[in-house]
């Protein structure tokens, strides 16, 4: 899988799935990222991330070319979100269910749309 596909999202792909250590470092680093971004704000370079992620600055750089990996950390924040509001009881949180499917759900199935489009 080319890094630009894996950075946005891929890796479940069944055609070229991440080895399981390739999947771990890459969740690595996004949990890196986020925890930093969360800090220092996006300011936060790709060595900090590689730093605080125990790797090497290539190893960011590999699995997210360019400015991917802000990009990459909030599609998981949002489809986290997403799997999160599904769980909740209909009747639990009305304005949960609205922000989900106004909000999260649109630009969570933007985003595997144009996943798809790219294979």
């Amino acid at each position: 899988m080319d890094p630009a596909r894996r950075a946005a999202g891929g890796g479940g792909n069944r055609r070229d799935p991440l080895r399981a250590d390739a999947a771990r470092i890459r969740n690595t680093l996004l949990a890196a990222a986020f925890e930093l971004f969360a800090e220092q704000g996006s300011e936060t370079s790709n060595a900090q991330v590689a730093a605080r992620a125990g790797v090497a600055k290539g190893t960011v750089f590999g699995h997210f070319p360019h400015e991917a990996l802000p990009a990459a950390v909030v599609s998981g924040e949002v489809d986290r979100l997403v799997t999160a509001t599904g769980r909740l009881p209909k009747g639990g949180s009305p304005g949960a269910h609205t922000v989900r499917r106004r909000s999260l759900l649109p630009w969570s199935d933007h985003r595997r749309r144009r996943e798809r489009h790219r294979e």
